[in-house]
């Protein structure tokens, strides 16, 4: 017996165009291969954290960790972004292409609060 109704299929970017995942990790990986040379050379200076004299080093090397944080994380959101792609799962693809992006945010997330504090104590 033939059911009264079907199911609508919701049709996403993921599923329907993929092509345009296609066009869209291109473009992810040619900016974040900019942005990792970037903000690699960034972390390599933050090492000057440590000029200023009142921080203690707990502070300086969670800072230090913070910078190097989003470097890490492009060439390892790549790998498994493309990994995903060729395995057909462009859901998970698209998911892996946003990491380094939110990793970044949250990364100015505390650099901010954390200038907040020191202009709030000083």
């Amino acid at each position: 017996m033939k059911p009264l109704y079907e199911p609508i299929k919701e049709k996403s970017l993921a599923t329907s165009k993929p092509e345009m995942v296609l066009l869209l990790l291109v473009f992810v990986t040619f900016f974040y291969s900019l942005a990792c040379f970037y903000l690699s050379r960034f972390a390599l200076f933050s090492f000057m954290i440590f000029e200023k004299p009142g921080l203690s080093y707990i502070a300086g090397f969670s800072i230090i960790g913070m910078f190097f944080m989003t470097p890490i994380s492009i060439p390892i959101s790549l790998i498994v972004m493309w990994r995903n792609y060729y395995k057909v799962k462009y859901k998970k693809a698209l998911l892996y292409s946003s990491i380094p992006l939110l990793v970044f945010v949250l990364f100015l997330l505390l650099c901010v609060s954390g200038l907040m504090d020191m202009i709030i104590s000083s």
